[in-house]
């Protein structure tokens, strides 16, 4: 999953504000000597070094700007901010899965408690379709598990969504996933900028 197209949204930016105003905002983004997506305005070429960082900063500025809640010209810069936390919610959230099925594969006795979940949430919610699958999913090794859970597609992201393996790893763990997911985030995206 990417993040919008920095130059799409850096050419709106410049469009709405000054230009010395979008540079201020990316300062932090742009390293002299550095490889990295350019963009051109005011018949300038600029080098943005970290492209990630950048398209966080342009929205978190466009949408800081007087009158943007409001204004249409600045759906773009609001509809990229959603990309930019869908984007992240997905990753953590197969993350988080990811370890607390490991430590499921390593403490074995926590299944009861993933059973547990599983019953309070029918309770609390009602059965669904995921809570049904994932009746006939505790009963498969882990492994198993993982090879359903652990995929990329919307089957299952919705599993995951009902997972009843949540609270199996500490704040701490979660904590240090959230920390690894934000720096893996921003290096894909440099990655896959290097590459365009």
């Amino acid at each position: 999953m990417r993040v919008p197209d920095f130059d799409t949204l850096f050419q709106a930016a410049i469009r709405l504000i000054p230009l010395a105003e979008v540079m201020t905002a990316l300062a932090p983004a742009i390293e002299p000597d550095v490889i990295g997506a350019t963009v051109t305005a005011g018949g300038q070429t600029f080098v943005i070094s970290h492209v990630q960082h950048a398209t966080e900063r342009l929205i978190h500025t466009m949408l800081s700007q007087p009158g943007a809640g409001a204004d249409k010209r600045f759906d773009l810069f609001r509809e990229a901010a959603v990309q930019v936390r869908q984007a992240r919610s997905y990753t953590l959230m197969y993350e988080y899965q990811k370890a607390e099925l490991a430590r499921l594969a390593e403490q074995p006795a926590l299944l009861s408690q993933a059973w547990a979940n599983l019953n309070n949430a029918v309770v609390v919610n009602g059965e669904s379709p995921q809570t049904r699958e994932w009746r006939v999913l505790l009963d498969f090794p882990i492994a198993d598990i993982e090879d359903v859970v652990l995929t990329h597609s919307d089957h299952a992201h919705e599993l995951r969504k009902f997972s009843p393996a949540r609270g199996l790893i500490s704040e701490d763990e979660r904590f240090a996933i959230s920390e690894r997911v934000r720096a893996g985030l921003r290096e894909r995206n440099a990655q896959q900028d290097r590459c365009d």
